[in-house]
């Protein structure tokens, strides 16, 4: 049967839950060829969800070198009622294969994809994940995805006062800072210069200097047609995951516990927020992404902000920062070398 790879879950009651599953192999996954497409078709068993979910978030790591197209989707299984599937984005590589794309216009009764986040009306708890693929894999069956990881969340509830973080002070220093309005274009690349400062981390520690690559080339790469611009998350992280030996996905972290307990373990991870909080500045909400690399002697964040470049490094209180969190649920991108040993949050589990 398939290898499922529990990355983190929490559920605390009375508060918002979360939950991440993953799989490396797909050998309970049924497989069919779809002549009319030309496409294989993979659909997982169905997944029954440790507590009642609201949003998914689907990410995924292709084969290096791969060359093709991949369409991913999410369905929801409910008693006596056929899956309904959503499409959570078309990822093509190589050349000639056009560009990738979220799928604009689903919505229903049941819910809504908000381009790589599929948000329902009311709380589901089972599940299917599927792909699809074509080009190189016309031939055969073999899968060309070595990691595919399904993020969960309710927030259905208020969540309860925050416990005291437990990780003592430290900061990454390996962290290069970017800064997005170095580029022509670059107001709204906040989330690939944030790909790229993590990846100019690894480079330097690991001693891998094919993982040191531009701000703009990441950008093209991320780039959304569909939505269009480069914030995609489940797009960045399946850049990010593309290389040799490297993992990436879109998680919803439990809280600054977890955020710290990889940060204290040598991995930086980009920070979806609200700029405005953030900066403590009035006005709508707005989305960004910094660069978490520690946490402070006072308890402060420390991030690198792409979107400043008089205030590149900068320590944000952790009132403040859970704030801006927040808006976005408290998505991350998680980039680490495959084989990493993961932290665990308090209250969750970290299985293998």
């Amino acid at each position: 049967m398939a290898v499922f790879l529990t990355t983190w879950f929490l559920i605390v009651p009375g508060q918002a839950s979360s939950e991440c599953r993953a799989w490396k192999d797909f050998f309970s996954f049924d497989v069919v060829r779809d002549d009319a497409r030309q496409e294989w078709v993979w659909t997982s068993p169905t997944v029954q969800a440790a507590a009642p979910f609201r949003e998914l978030i689907l990410s995924w790591n292709m084969e290096f070198g791969w060359a093709g197209q991949a369409r991913f989707e999410a369905g929801i299984v409910e008693e006596g009622a056929p899956v309904h599937f959503y499409e959570l984005g078309w990822w093509c590589a190589g050349p000639g294969e056009g560009a990738s794309r979220s799928v604009r216009g689903q919505k229903d009764e049941r819910g809504e994809v908000q381009t790589d986040t599929l948000v329902l009306r009311n709380p589901a708890k089972h599940y299917q994940v599927r792909f699809r693929t074509s080009a190189a894999t016309r031939q055969s069956a073999r899968s060309p995805i070595r990691f595919l990881a399904v993020s969960l969340w309710n927030d259905a509830e208020s969540a309860g006062p925050a416990r005291e973080p437990g990780a003592s002070a430290h900061e990454l220093q390996s962290v290069p800072r970017y800064c997005q309005l170095d580029h022509a274009g670059g107001s709204v690349w906040c989330s690939p210069t944030s790909v790229s400062m993590v990846l100019g981390h690894w480079a330097k520690t690991l001693g891998r200097p094919d993982l040191d690559v531009t701000v703009p080339f990441v950008a093209g790469e991320v780039f959304d047609p569909a939505w269009p611009g480069t914030g995609n998350w489940s797009f960045n992280v399946a850049f990010a995951g593309s290389f040799p030996k490297m993992r990436a996905y879109a998680a919803r972290f439990s809280g600054l516990e977890e955020l710290w307990a990889w940060t204290s373990r040598g991995i930086p991870v980009p920070v979806s927020v609200c700029y405005n909080r953030l900066k403590q500045e009035p006005g709508p909400t707005s989305g960004h992404l910094v660069v978490c690399v520690g946490r402070a002697e006072d308890g402060g964040v420390i991030v690198h902000d792409p979107g400043s470049r008089s205030m590149p490094r900068r320590v944000v209180s952790r009132e403040v920062f859970l704030r801006a969190w927040a808006h976005s649920n408290q998505t991350v991108y998680v980039v680490h070398p495959e084989g990493t040993e993961w932290p665990g949050p308090p209250g969750g589990a970290w299985l293998e």
